[in-house]
């Protein structure tokens, strides 16, 4: 998967992409399903709608915050005409050497909850610092605007980092041991994605059968544990064929197929189309 930095899109900065809504759900075809390698912040300010991230949805309204960690299958389900939400592209490598909290895991814990409801206020406050970020990043003649910028990212960040944190202290109904599992098996798919496509793998991993998992994963997401390994390569394949140069024999080496005809077999197969022909299209 290309890092931020490498999508051929003119709001880029070394790191990380500012977009509002309009033009992340033209660019990154949110209508359709999207990996994306980095963590999307999320400020929805009108509107609603409803997302689904790997097997679960979610929904979205007027003041609520989305967070996105990395290598997630996100689709957008369904919009009202009047959505809008300004939307915050980090790169992992950007947010690497910020001094965050000991007791805060910040993929696991901004991860488990992607959307919470806030207040006018803490909503307000977060427009700000994200107003600030972009006013900063159109400084093009300040020397100094990549240190300034991760600055107000920071503050952001930690902001929210606050917020979650409170969120904490609300009783959460327990996963059961099915759910758990499932939630083992995606975080293994978002890792092992591009090297491993064989269900024993991800089985052998999580310690159950090929079988067991299987019968599991179909049963708590109505689809099967095939589906979702495919449906995470072909995700990402779009991916690099619409925001990289990248050639399909260094896309097939990247996904790690054994050459650029069993890639093109592959995507083909899913998608009705061969990658040159994808890459034409859109």
């Amino acid at each position: 998967m290309a890092d931020v930095g490498n999508y051929k899109d003119p709001y880029c900065l070394k790191h990380f992409i500012l977009s509002d809504s309009n033009f992340l759900l033209r660019k990154f075809s949110f209508d359709e399903p999207v990996i994306f390698n980095g963590i999307i912040l999320g400020l929805c300010l009108k509107g609603k709608a409803k997302l689904k991230i790997n097997f679960s949805e979610y929904n979205l309204k007027t003041n609520t915050i989305l967070v996105i960690v990395p290598n997630q299958v996100i689709t957008i389900l369904d919009k009202s005409d009047d959505f809008f939400m300004e939307c915050l592209f980090v790169s992992v490598d950007f947010i690497a050497g910020f001094p965050l909290p000991r007791k805060f895991d910040l993929l696991s814990n901004l991860g488990h909850w992607p959307c919470i409801e806030l207040s006018s206020d803490a909503i307000e406050d977060l427009i700000e610092y994200h107003a600030m970020i972009v006013k900063q990043h159109n400084q093009v003649r300040q020397p100094y605007r990549v240190e300034i910028v991760k600055g107000l990212l920071y503050t952001m960040l930690m902001e929210m980092i606050g917020l979650y944190t409170l969120e904490e202290e609300i009783p959460r109904t327990p996963s059961s041991r099915g759910e758990e599992l499932t939630e083992q098996f995606f975080k293994l798919l978002r890792t092992h994605y591009k090297q491993e496509r064989n269900v024993t793998f991800y089985a052998d991993k999580l310690c159950v059968t090929s079988k067991y998992l299987s019968s599991l994963i179909k049963e708590i997401t109505g689809e099967s544990i095939l589906s979702w390994i495919h449906e995470a390569v072909i995700v990402e394949s779009k991916m690099l064929l619409k925001t990289t140069d990248l050639t399909v024999l260094q896309i097939s080496e990247e996904l790690n197929f054994s050459n650029p005809s069993f890639f093109g077999k592959f995507f083909k197969e899913h998608t009705g189309m061969t990658p040159l022909e994808f890459r034409e299209v859109y």
